[in-house]
């Protein structure tokens, strides 16, 4: 029973991981790589960056140690869970996929569950930006204020984004102030 109930537990972490376009890697009490969602599976298809023998690896094997021991310290030396230092996995021609080891609380309650600490991994490559929906609904912005301020949140500059929009670049930086403001 304790397994099945930590098994739902680790399934709905995994949904609420992916429904947030998070890659996850579940890991069990041997340090084990046994579950990633699907953000993580399509990150982890890479020679950079992989899931070898049951372990999250890297193409260095510093990195590779430093994460086997965060996560016996985790695991093994931190009862009621915690979360380790960011590791940073470098990549060939990339900017880097940063892994935080953790360790949920709920999951150290029961050494029977499978979960026993899980990996969040954000790829750097990722240009993440928030959808217009959110500003307006969690700052009060105008849709014109939250499309400016979604294309500067992707990179680009007031100058560019302006002419995408359509606006000048005085209308853009009216409509900038009003973004600082709120």
């Amino acid at each position: 029973l304790a397994r099945a109930f930590g098994a739902s537990h680790a399934n709905g972490a995994l949904e609420a991981f992916e429904k947030s376009s998070t890659a996850v890697v579940l890991i069990n009490r041997r340090g084990e790589a046994f579950r990633a969602n699907n953000a993580a599976e399509q990150l982890l298809n890479k020679p950079d960056v992989t899931i070898a023998k049951g372990k999250l690896v890297s193409n260095d094997g510093n990195t590779t140690r430093k994460l086997d021991r965060a996560l016996h310290e985790l695991i093994w030396l931190q009862p009621d869970g915690g979360v380790a230092e960011p590791i940073s996995f470098s990549r060939r021609n990339k900017r880097p996929v940063v892994a935080f080891p953790m360790r949920l609380a709920r999951s150290a309650a029961n050494p029977l569950w499978d979960c026993q600490a899980l990996v969040v991994l954000i790829d750097l490559e990722r240009q993440h930006r928030p959808q217009e929906s959110t500003l307006q609904a969690i700052f009060g912005m105008s849709a014109a204020e939250a499309r400016l301020a979604c294309k500067l949140a992707g990179g680009r500059s007031l100058e560019s984004a302006t002419e995408e929009i359509g606006i000048s670049k005085e209308t853009g930086r009216n409509q900038l102030k009003s973004v600082f403001s709120k």
